[in-house]
């Protein structure tokens, strides 16, 4: 009986991060936190499709890029106000920094 050559690329531990990694052609996926349900689905799933597109990384990296949200620049602007409103205290009171980053967010002539 022949031997197995191409073996299927291996669910592991990335270290410095603690996430789950794989590497399909040369490039790494990650997929999340190490050991999670998630991440074993996500393993699952990226072997899957690299599988069915004949060992392929194109339509899985297609796939990767559809599943990222884009953000606006307004909602960028949003998300770190509501964070430096509760940052910028100084003895429960707003700071300078605040009028600084008002200034900073008006829209340019």
């Amino acid at each position: 009986m022949p031997r197995l050559t191409h073996k299927l690329p291996s669910y592991r531990l990335h270290r410095a991060s603690g996430q789950a990694v794989i590497t399909l052609t040369g490039r790494d996926y990650y997929l999340g936190a190490f050991n999670s349900p998630e991440s074993r689905v996500a393993y699952d799933r990226l072997i899957q499709e690299f599988l069915v597109n004949n060992r392929s990384t194109d339509v899985v990296q297609s796939q990767a890029n559809q599943d990222r949200r884009s953000v606006t620049i307004n909602e960028l602007i949003s998300t770190y106000w509501d964070f430096a409103l509760g940052y910028y205290l100084k003895n429960g009171q707003p700071t300078r920094e605040l009028q600084a980053l008002k200034y900073s967010f008006k829209p340019m002539p």
